[in-house]
């Protein structure tokens, strides 16, 4: 992807939550909405790839800057909260971690995917999950997928 500063970064004024020690702002660049793909989607080519999606709703490049300590800076919370459960069955979310640091990805489980450079985690998109800031590196940077990777009826669609 290049170094950060090389990319193109559109801040965003608030992040999924606010409340205690949520940071309010991040940067993000959206590579692919609802059929729509940016300029730069041959970054992300490989990774696609790797997921055989048969179609995707959002690709999306978020770049949380490095905080004194590390936080909570997002609620639990899925994707595509707009869908109703029994359309969200049949999506995939996989989140790709671009750099290594100390943040790390939650799942209301407990389970902790910590953020190690290309590393990616991939489940089921009604599972709610929440992020961290890091404390010991300029940015954590992460590229989120949301995939339909199924064969389905449309009629139960």
């Amino acid at each position: 992807m290049g170094r950060p500063a090389d990319f193109p970064w559109f801040y965003m004024d608030s992040e999924i939550s606010k409340g205690e020690g949520s940071q309010e702002a991040h940067f993000s660049h959206m590579f692919y909405l609802q059929h729509e793909p940016s300029e730069r989607i041959p970054i992300v080519a490989p990774i696609l790839t790797q997921l055989h999606p048969c179609t995707f709703w959002r690709i999306k490049a978020n770049l949380q800057t490095r905080t004194a300590r590390r936080e909570f800076i997002t609620h639990f919370h899925v994707d595509m909260e707009f869908l109703p459960e029994h359309k969200l069955n049949f999506w995939t979310t996989s989140i790709f971690h671009v750099n290594t640091n100390n943040g790390y990805t939650e799942f209301e489980d407990g389970t902790r995917v910590e953020s190690v450079a290309n590393r990616m985690v991939t489940f089921p998109s009604t599972m709610k999950y929440r992020n961290t800031s890091c404390s010991d590196s300029k940015t954590r940077i992460t590229i989120n997928f949301n995939y339909f990777d199924i064969d389905y009826n449309e009629e139960e669609y």
